[in-house]
Order: C-alpha cells, then sequence, then structure tokens
C-alpha cells in the first residue's frame, strides 16, 4: 500500500540520498517542500543504495519532508537517461496540508527487470505541485545498474 501516512516527529533510521538536491528557496523566505531523505530498501527490508541498482532486485522507496505551506496535489516527476534513451514518469503524491511534522509517502514497489542495461544512469526527480508556480525542488544524481 503505498501513499501517505500521517506526520511523524520521530525519524525511522536512514541512509541518506547520493542525490544532490536543490533548494527550492523562495526569495527571501523559507521553501514550501523541503525533501529530507530519501531511503530505499529490498522487500526483504535490506538497506539499498541509490547509487548502485541490482537487476532482479524489488525497491520500496520511502520519502521524507517537510511541508510549510499548504501544498495541493503534490507531484514527482523522475526523469531516467542514459545515452540516447531516456524515460519520464510522473506521480501525484497527494495533497499535503502545512505542518511543523515531517511527513513520509511510500512509493509503490519498483521491480528492476533481468534485461535492464548495465552502466550508469542520470536521473533528475522534480517536486510540483498545482497550487505553486515552478518547481519546489529538483535533485539529480547517478546510478548504475548492475
Amino acid at each position: 500500500a503505498s501513499g501517505p501516512s500521517r506526520p511523524s516527529a520521530s525519524p525511522a533510521p536512514t541512509t541518506s540520498a547520493s542525490f544532490a538536491a536543490g533548494s527550492g528557496d523562495r526569495e527571501g523566505g523559507v521553501p514550501p517542500f523541503v525533501l529530507l531523505d530519501s531511503t530505499v530498501v529490498t522487500t526483504a527490508g535490506e538497506p539499498c543504495t541509490h547509487s548502485r541498482v541490482v537487476k532482479g532486485t524489488t525497491r520500496c522507496e520511502t520519502l521524507r519532508f517537510h511541508v510549510n505551506e499548504d501544498l495541493v496535489e503534490l507531484v514527482r516527476t523522475e526523469r531516467v537517461t542514459m545515452a540516447v534513451y531516456s524515460k519520464t514518469s510522473s506521480m501525484v503524491l497527494g495533497s499535503f496540508p502545512k505542518s511543523g511534522k515531517v511527513y513520509e509517502y511510500q512509493m509503490p514497489e519498483k521491480h528492476v527487470p533481468w534485461y535492464a542495461p548495465k552502466g550508469k544512469w542520470q536521473v533528475e526527480i522534480v517536486y510540483t505541485a498545482a497550487n505553486k508556480e515552478g518547481e519546489l525542488s529538483t535533485t539529480s544524481g547517478e546510478f548504475s545498474i548492475c
């Protein structure tokens, strides 16, 4: 079951994302959305890294973030590229009211097929909301499929 969970004041054990996150800062103020971290585990609960993806595995990602302004229809858009191949997918995470607590969101499981090409891939993840102009946060990085 994926989807938003209630705000949580106690953080779960985490492995820091190895991606460089954009601030999403608004001039002179606190950003409306702050991605705290993203952790990935296998379906057996074993920790994974963002930088190394193993063919044939199923990955479960949990996002932790603060919302400093009400966000309507928060969307996560993920673009992965390798050489001339590019794939973009978007997912509406939901609407989140301003809260001083930490939100956790369990992404749907992702299966990495055996036929996925080995090599270095680029990824860019952008968060937007229907009631905000522009990007709230941008995260980019590189990972290897082996």
